[in-house]
């Protein structure tokens, strides 16, 4: 680092604190930006936002790599949906059990361009429900955005995310990850285990048997959310963006279901090679569930999504990101990837870097790209 950043530093913290001293407030102004050069040029890891780990440059991409056609491709995609519904085909008909029309949630009355919220109601096994949000704007552009929250909890947090695509006509339908947010949280007794309390995505694993995949969990309220909006609306498309864990899903959801067009995860997920020394509490039981991944890596469900015709899978990851997901690991597969999408023919994937931040967000800037790559 040069003498002259260094110093730049530090008249800017200086400047920052005599202001805020001045307007007798304890937040620091400029504090994200701040925090942003910290990250890049001061913390004691800041190296891994610009190198390579070379143990990631040791696994073969090319032999993660399964599909070479679209009948692998197909094969996979039964494959999935089997182990998750049991069943060889997405139930396209399956409605949810209610839906609660121009309910009143004060968190949400000043986002503009809002006529109206509706909220969906989705009973699962074990009596765990989902509570979905859609949302219907004024003026609108007849589609559909799925805007999924991750592990942080309720999609209240995505409220900029839901508001900012409101206001530009889209029909936005808003989910949060089982158990958290407004949906339920049971107390289950289970034979040889007793009574859990099941507040966390580990404790699912108890769940898991030959008939029943917990998975499901994370994906079927999208199936059924998605069959009452083709059966009630006239939307041109669906197109999904999540965040974190809701990254994850969409991600997933997207390789099984032909009807989604466009997906953008932000801040994951990652293939297990790169993501093998992130600490232990990122490893939740989806991300870990290996039966899962045996049957289709994330190389694979990666070219999954993005296959179709007008599909795409863009995905943003935060290079600085203080969560998971940081750095650069991804050009160790994005060009492997593009090959073999270019190969089947449809479909294109691409990764965007954000680094105008250092925070495990949809940012400014993400929107915008969403929004460019949306039209």
């Amino acid at each position: 680092m040069t003498k002259k950043l260094i110093v730049g530093i530090i008249v800017m913290i200086s400047l920052a604190l005599i202001v805020g001293y001045l307007a007798g407030s304890q937040h620091i102004p400029f504090s994200k930006s701040i925090n942003l050069i910290y990250t890049q040029n001061f913390s004691s890891d800041s190296e891994r936002f610009e190198k390579i780990d070379p143990i990631l440059m040791e696994t073969n991409i090319e032999s993660l790599i399964n599909i070479e056609n679209t009948g692998d491709l197909e094969k996979k995609r039964i494959q999935l949906i089997n182990f998750i519904w049991k069943s060889n085909s997405l139930q396209n008909s399956e409605m949810p059990e209610k839906i609660i029309n121009n309910i009143d949630d004060p968190r949400f009355s000043e986002i503009k361009n809002l006529e109206r919220i509706d909220k969906i109601i989705i009973n699962m096994e074990y009596g765990i429900n989902s509570y979905p949000y859609l949302f219907h704007p004024v003026e609108k552009n007849n589609k559909l955005l799925i805007y999924h929250q991750g592990h942080a909890g309720d999609f209240i947090l995505g409220k900029k995310t839901i508001s900012y695509f409101i206001d530009k006509g889209y029909t936005v339908m808003a989910f949060s990850m089982p158990l958290y947010g407004s949906n339920n949280s049971p107390s289950l007794e289970l034979e040889n285990f007793g009574i859990i309390k099941f507040d966390s995505h580990n404790k699912l694993r108890f769940l898991d048997s030959k008939d029943f995949s917990a998975t499901k969990l994370f994906f079927h309220p999208i199936m059924v959310s998605l069959n009452y909006a083709e059966q009630n609306y006239n939307f041109e498309t669906f197109d999904m963006i999540g965040l974190s864990g809701g990254a994850w899903t969409i991600t997933l959801y997207s390789a099984m279901d032909e009807r989604i067009s466009k997906i953008f995860p932000v801040g994951g997920p990652l293939p297990h090679y790169i993501t093998q020394n992130e600490p232990d509490s990122h490893w939740h039981y989806e991300g870990n569930n290996l039966s899962l991944y045996r049957i289709a890596n994330y190389l694979e469900i990666f070219i999954m999504s993005s296959y179709g015709e007008n599909k795409e899978h863009v995905k943003i990851l935060n290079k600085f990101d203080s969560c998971c997901y940081s750095g650069i690991g991804y050009t160790t597969f994005e060009e492997n990837l593009q090959d073999h999408i270019n190969m089947l023919g449809q479909g294109r994937f691409v990764v965007y870097l954000d680094e105008t931040h250092s925070d495990h967000i949809i940012s400014d800037f993400s929107l915008k790209l969403i929004e460019k790559n949306l039209n």
